[in-house]
């Protein structure tokens, strides 16, 4: 009897064990998404493609997380519920565009980069920016968003004396029409000085998208252009 309680018991502890490193398993977070730019949300996902994380620094976007029960749906699940989530939806394409930066196992972070493409893009009719980390970082560093911060660095790749500062306070529409101003005079000044251009002259790239700093090239994409990130976009 002593004996069959002793394997008994060990066979209990090994179960709980069992369990208990399953549990931890099931939990553990392998990638991470966060989408949105001014007010975001953030998804852990586990090995097996299920959303393990949940949350928002915006306590309403987080309300709604939790009403859609995002968390320990499939990716895929996840992505459709928030996108039929009107709150949420608006949330993540203020400015026009949906920002999007993946982090962690590298063949699972473009997967879900593609359903986020999929699943949200499309579903919301709005262009997608795929940003690295280091990216995101970078704009709120200088008090932006993603989207807000890429408008600046066309600007300023314009008219170099145009800084962070001067723009932080600017909405999406008023940095769009300071990039159409800064665009037109430039296009007005090049016209003026056609010599110059042909001749070696001091000419500067210039118009929506082409005068693109390094950090801007190598942070981000839009979906309806070519890749043009570098790998830690993806």
């Amino acid at each position: 009897m002593t004996r069959r309680r002793a394997v008994a018991t060990l066979a209990a502890c090994a179960g709980v064990a069992l369990f208990g490193f399953c549990g931890v398993s099931l939990a553990a977070e392998t990638s991470s998404v966060e989408l949105g730019d001014v007010r975001t949300v953030s998804l852990g996902v586990n090995r097996w493609d299920h959303v393990v994380r949940a949350e928002s620094p915006d306590r309403q976007l987080a309300r709604e997380l939790t009403a859609c029960q995002v968390k320990g749906a499939p990716i895929d699940r996840a992505l459709a519920a928030i996108a039929s989530n009107d709150v949420i939806a608006q949330a993540l394409v203020e400015g026009g565009e949906m920002a999007v930066t993946t982090r962690g196992n590298a063949r699972q972070c473009a997967s879900i980069e593609s359903s986020c493409s999929d699943t949200l893009s499309s579903t919301l009719g709005v262009g997608m920016m795929a940003c690295s980390p280091a990216y995101r970082e970078e704009a709120r560093a200088n008090g932006m968003g993603v989207g807000r911060y890429r408008v600046f660095q066309q600007i300023q790749a314009i008219d170099p004396s145009v800084t962070a500062s001067d723009c932080q306070s600017m909405s999406m529409r008023q940095l769009r029409d300071l990039l159409e101003r800064v665009s037109a005079d430039d296009d007005d000044d090049a016209a003026m000085a056609p010599d110059d251009a042909m001749t070696g002259g001091a000419m500067r790239m210039h118009g929506h998208g082409m005068g693109m700093s390094g950090g801007h090239r190598a942070g981000w994409r839009h979906s309806s252009m070519p890749d043009i990130s570098d790998a830690s976009a993806t």
